[in-house]
């Protein structure tokens, strides 16, 4: 009877077989404040609002079924497009005078700063929202670059080696100025479908030609972005320009000194391609060829002197 048991309807109760664990719901997003991990974006909101610093997306629930965002207060009917309302509305916020980031990003972009004859300005320093899946996978590519760190290999870094660069490009709206909080709707406006959809490799384009090949351009030299920065309204004489400072994963670098535009990618055992001072540049370049190896973090709204 019991062998007829099992055979028939699997493991008796009399068994000491434990049951197996149900699988963990996967944690797909990521906050872009601190990059600790949640399953779902009610509870990234959660943690969100829980922290002073952070940048919130929802407001607290009234008890109905809408979720509310923090700045506006519109209402919708799930976290998700909460989050996407978020994203095209509300995605930059100017820093305080007094938040140290804004202290640490101001410096930066001032001692690096290198071309003579020219003086830039600050109007402000705005903080970049990433939705939580692009952080998420920022934080995923991270992971790959460790998991390829051996045992005396320096050149990774415990943090897959992480750089704060500046990435220079075309402006064709008012970001950052009071008259515009929002994004922009226009498909050349570089700056706003950058932080709306993140950086993609197959947008690369440096008026026409591509030193390193097709990837995403960086630099430590805030004043050789600038050169990159099309600003918006300059034919009518306004000098508004913005530039995106971005936590960059270069991994493994491989340094050159002259023109590789074949390159679709970094040679093998490498993650990105650093175009060294001397011989063809007068500044650095760093160029990275996967999507998830860069993420924006602040944008400084500017006028050249």
């Amino acid at each position: 009877m019991l062998q007829h048991f099992r055979d028939s309807h699997g493991q008796c109760s009399g068994s000491t077989k434990a049951p197996s664990a149900p699988t963990p719901t996967p944690k797909v997003l990521a906050c872009s404040d601190c990059g600790a991990k949640f399953r779902d974006h009610q509870q990234l909101h959660q943690h969100q609002r829980s922290s002073a610093a952070h940048m919130k997306v929802s407001g607290p629930r009234d008890g109905g079924k809408h979720f509310s965002c923090f700045v506006c207060g519109a209402k919708f009917d799930s976290p998700q497009y909460l989050d996407q309302h978020f994203l095209v509305k509300h995605a930059v916020e100017g820093m305080r005078r007094d938040d140290p980031e804004r202290g640490r990003v101001l410096a930066y972009f001032r001692a690096k700063w290198n071309h003579p004859g020219s003086e830039a300005s600050i109007i402000d320093i705005l903080r970049v929202y990433n939705p939580g899946h692009r952080v998420k996978r920022f934080a995923d590519y991270r992971e790959k670059l460790m998991a390829q760190r051996g045992s005396r290999d320096e050149k990774i870094g415990k943090n897959g080696n992480e750089v704060l660069r500046f990435h220079g490009t075309t402006v064709l709206c008012g970001l950052g100025t009071p008259q515009q909080q929002s994004l922009c709707s226009n498909l050349s406006c570089s700056l706003c479908n950058i932080i709306l959809a993140g950086f993609k490799k197959k947008k690369a384009k440096v008026d026409g030609f591509l030193r390193f090949g097709a990837g995403i351009y960086v630099t430590a030299t805030s004043s050789k972005a600038n050169d990159y920065v099309k600003a918006y309204g300059s034919s009518s004489g306004s000098r508004h320009h913005a530039m995106l400072v971005c936590k960059v994963l270069a991994g493994r670098v491989f340094k050159v000194t002259e023109d590789r535009p074949e390159l679709v990618a970094p040679p093998d055992g490498y993650h990105s391609v650093s175009g060294e001072v001397g011989g063809i540049l007068n500044f650095d370049e760093l160029v990275v060829y996967d999507n998830a190896a860069i993420l924006p973090q602040s944008i400084i709204v500017y006028d050249i002197m």
